[in-house]
């Protein structure tokens, strides 16, 4: 919305009409035009949104892991600030490495809890802790099969 309104402001949308009995709803703007002007993809970049899905954890988290550099990740420019992405490829290694407790979990049909205490119980410490949330990893190598 922002970009839209930035775009109406500095006047650079051709293909702009206003109903005024609708007040800010009567703009009606070329949705051809807006995807043309607005927000540039990143190919091959990750959003912490698809890195959260990726590795069953929350958007905090994935956010945490990639502004500490746990997983790797660079602060891009973009037209309002600097948003954090990283590549397909740094998740596909960071997830070849490292399970999370809530995916392993899933898999097992258990509590979190119940999986970190079974660890515990069996030496197996945390890989990583986030900091912000409650996610935990594990080295997938000291798992069992």
């Amino acid at each position: 919305m922002d970009e839209v309104l930035e775009l109406l402001v500095e006047g650079k949308l051709e293909h702009v009409s206003f109903n005024p009995d609708e007040l800010f709803e009567g703009v009606l703007v070329s949705a051809d035009e807006l995807r043309a002007k607005t927000k540039v993809s990143y190919d091959g970049w990750v959003h912490s949104d698809e890195v959260a899905l990726r590795l069953d954890i929350s958007h905090n988290d994935a956010a945490d892991l990639m502004r500490k550099g746990t997983l790797c990740s660079e602060h891009v420019n973009y037209r309002f600030g600097t948003v954090i992405l990283t590549t397909k490829k740094a998740v596909d290694e960071f997830d070849r490495r490292y399970l999370s407790v809530s995916a392993i979990a899933e898999e097992k049909g258990k509590a979190a809890a119940e999986v970190v205490r079974k660890f515990g119980k069996a030496g197996v410490r945390p890989a990583i802790r986030s900091s912000c949330g409650r996610s935990l990893f594990f080295y997938r190598h000291e798992l069992d099969p």
